[in-house]
């Protein structure tokens, strides 16, 4: 009889998709993805609440119709000359892309596009949380901790105003906050961990010039990582590593090339020294409002203490491998020096702490670091953490309180809110001093509110009447308005052109002598040069939205325009 070869056992079946849901769900801490989810809730209901457009997102909206027009990124349409007025040249290629690839024109669509931005940088900041050194005692409060970072970031009206705008803001937070991620946090034994980083870099300098502080800074942060090594820069493979880099000159050459310049026009037309009296009180204005006065004493403990030094990342002072250290070490230069270049050089910036709405997590998160190290207990760390977070509540929203139902241009202009008359007596000098801040800012230019942007742009929007034949070009040659307030008349009427009083988008005004009869006032110092204007004969006004066309004497011809902008970049030196 013939013995039968035994059967093999058949392969055991692959565990289900369902199944491997469940295992991993199983592993998961589930308190910290209710508290991850709740975030994201609250990341959403805080963006439609503070949700606004400004008159200087539909700058960036004219440049990308007319890139959708065949006509690239231009300010007025030929015979003028192109111009760089806008700031983000990612941002206005995210949105060309939307335009083209859903059919949803930029309006509609930038804010969307920045709420998605603010939800990456809301994962990298979750992610950071979840990788910050805390003692033994309280790393078992890690939820906790991980939630109160979150609470304090979305309950933060500077962050949630700059969730939406138009703007690039929420574009460049995300890049900036996964540039530290990578640097300090990930995995860095990763093969395309180099390539990655220097991506990242890269889009940040082109999402904003200031960018290329973070790309020039992307190299040492792979050295010190041991990716390369110092000496190991100059090997012929820390090319490849870095290639990404190459868009960040690659791009420079391109905007010397397209606009005869190294760097956009909005610098020129708003750079006019250093301000550092202005920054002095942007920053405060800033600290007072969000009681950040709190965040600065527990540094200060720390630091005076020596307990942590700069070692944010969870590993023992014995591990031999300190690059993730020193590449946070890195980071915090670069951030303190764009955070320095802003506040004592340029003075802040025309819009609500815009500057600083990328610090907002940081923040939250390095608070979460110090108060472990000040030597209290994990309840007394907990409620050092909360309270923090609650002293950045009172100001801003008490001022968002008494400002949020105005919706008349007349009572938002220079908008000052004075909050003190609403604060316990108390507690009512500390409003007088912000108030303070506020009026002396607010004069100048210099941090003004959401709520004014987003009234005036409600205003345009309200009365701008839609595109007519009217402004094509006519027997007297190509319609021209001059005008201060150019974004959404210049996103109404792309075919019009408008010469910029302000110079954002005039090469010419940008470098004009500055205005200074009436003191200093940000981006609001250049003005033409005499006879500059009426060299292109503006034959359009507007009134009530509506346009009326006068009739030139003399038609506007392309040679005209060619010759006015060519003799007045001669006498501005450009």
């Amino acid at each position: 009889m013939d013995r039968q070869t035994p059967r093999k056992r058949p392969p055991r079946p692959a565990a289900r998709p369902v199944s491997r849901f469940r295992n991993a769900l199983s592993r998961t801490d589930k308190p910290l993805v209710a508290v991850v989810l709740l975030a994201a809730a609250g990341l959403y209901v805080g963006w439609d609440a503070l949700w606004f457009l400004c008159d200087d997102a539909y700058i960036a909206f004219r440049y990308v119709a007319h890139g959708v027009a065949g006509l690239g990124y231009t300010w007025n349409p030929p015979p003028f000359r192109a111009v760089e007025g806008y700031t983000s040249f990612l941002w206005l290629a995210v949105l060309e892309a939307v335009w083209r690839l859903t059919g949803v024109a930029p309006p509609e669509a930038a804010n969307v596009v920045a709420l998605g931005c603010s939800y990456g940088t809301l994962a990298f900041t979750v992610a950071m949380a979840r990788r910050i050194d805390l003692p033994t005692d309280l790393a078992r409060l890690r939820t906790p901790v991980v939630a109160l970072v979150l609470i304090g970031t979305l309950t933060n009206r500077t962050f949630l105003a700059w969730t939406s705008s138009g703007l690039e803001t929420a574009l460049f937070g995300c890049l900036i906050t996964g540039w530290l991620w990578l640097a300090a946090f990930a995995d860095a034994a990763r093969p395309a961990w180099p390539a990655l980083i220097s991506a990242v870099a890269a889009l940040s300098a082109l999402a904003r010039p200031d960018g290329l502080l973070f790309a020039a800074a992307t190299p040492i942060a792979i050295a010190v990582r041991g990716r390369l090594g110092l000496a190991g820069l100059r090997s012929p493979g820390a090319l490849a590593k870095l290639a990404p880099l190459a868009i960040v000159p690659a791009h420079l050459l391109w905007r010397r090339a397209r606009y005869g310049a190294w760097l956009p026009n909005t610098y020129y037309a708003k750079s006019t020294g250093a301000w550092p009296e202005a920054g002095a009180h942007y920053l405060l204005s800033f600290v007072l409002e969000y009681g950040l006065w709190a965040w600065v004493v527990v540094i200060a403990i720390v630091a005076s203490r020596r307990l942590g030094g700069l070692d944010l990342v969870a590993y023992p002072a014995s591990d031999p491998d300190r690059g993730r250290r020193r590449a946070l070490v890195v980071a915090i230069a670069v951030i303190a020096a764009h955070f320095a270049y802003y506040t004592l050089i340029v003075g802040g910036d025309h819009f609500e702490y815009r500057v600083y709405a990328h610090l907002v997590p940081l923040l939250f998160l390095s608070a979460a670091w110090a108060v472990g190290r000040i030597g209290l207990a994990p309840g007394g760390s907990i409620a050092a953490l909360a309270a923090i977070v609650a002293l950045s509540w009172p100001i801003p929203w008490t001022h968002w309180s008494i400002t949020r139902d105005l919706r008349d241009r007349s009572a938002t202009l220079r908008l000052r809110a004075p909050v003190a008359p609403h604060l316990p007596e108390p507690v009512a000098w500390y409003g007088r001093i912000f108030d303070q801040q506020q009026a002396w800012l607010v004069e100048r230019f210099v941090g003004m509110r959401h709520q004014e942007h987003k009234v005036l742009w409600e205003s345009e929007i309200a009365v701008m009447a839609k595109p007519d034949e009217t402004l094509a070009e006519g027997p007297d040659g190509l319609p021209v308005l001059a005008a201060e307030i150019v974004g959404v008349v210049g996103w109404t009427y792309p075919r019009l052109a408008v010469i910029d009083l302000l110079g954002l988008n005039d090469a010419v005004v940008a470098r004009a002598p500055v205005d200074g009869s009436r003191g200093r006032r940000m981006a609001h110092e250049r003005r033409p040069p005499a006879g500059y204007v009426e060299c292109f004969a503006p034959n359009v006004v507007f009134r009530n939205g509506k346009a009326s066309r006068r009739l030139r004497a003399e038609p506007l011809s392309a040679a005209r325009v060619e010759a006015c902008e060519r003799d007045f970049a001669a006498k501005v030196g450009l």
